[in-house]
């Protein structure tokens, strides 16, 4: 009689274990709306490089700097036809949203988040992109590594010189405001 209501309890409290395990799942976090996927972070961020390493090379091709200096990125007559952003604004809710979203992502897909890359960019000079053709943005991109699992080990062993590389599975977070561009400098 004893092991047999034993038994039943034992059974009762695995059953009650398993039940407020399985609810303690977190809720999905839904994809923010500002994501941009691998292609546009590529397309952005290779721009920025482009132009700002021919510009500072000095660059030789003279109907490439016409180009440059059509789309405001090189002043004419030592005048800027263009403002230069000097920052980017989230709110915190909007990065605690990307920054849980992201969380789940890496987890699902079966990586170690470590930390995120914040990235320069330029908008391609396309109609498509309306009044943030030429501008200049800044995105965030997750970084870490893939999650190895080391079978039979009791102890998981990282590699003691490890970089981070960006995760490019997980969509990036863009489209920062504060002004057409925010020109304020710092504690102005």
């Amino acid at each position: 009689m004893k092991t047999t209501l034993c038994k039943r309890g034992f059974l009762f409290m695995a059953l009650c274990t398993l039940i407020i395990l399985g609810s303690c799942q977190p809720p999905e976090v839904e994809k923010p709306k500002k994501t941009i996927d691998k292609e546009q972070a590529a397309r952005l961020s290779g721009r920025f490089v482009d132009e700002l390493t021919e510009l500072m090379e000095g660059t030789k091709d003279t109907a490439r700097l016409n180009r440059m200096q059509k789309a405001g990125f090189v002043p004419r007559d030592n005048k800027a036809d263009f403002k230069l952003a000097s920052y980017t604004y989230y709110t915190v809710e909007e990065l605690e949203h990307y920054f849980a979203w992201v969380k789940q992502e890496a987890w699902e897909k079966g990586y170690a988040l470590e930390g995120y890359r914040f990235y320069f960019g330029i908008y391609p000079d396309e109609d498509d992109y309306g009044e943030k053709q030429n501008f200049m943005t800044m995105f965030i991109s997750p970084a870490g590594r893939k999650a190895e699992r080391q079978e039979g080990a009791v102890v998981n062993l990282s590699p003691v010189f490890y970089y981070a590389e960006e995760i490019t599975e997980i969509d990036s977070y863009n489209y920062g405001g504060q002004g057409e561009p925010p020109s304020e400098k710092y504690a102005d």
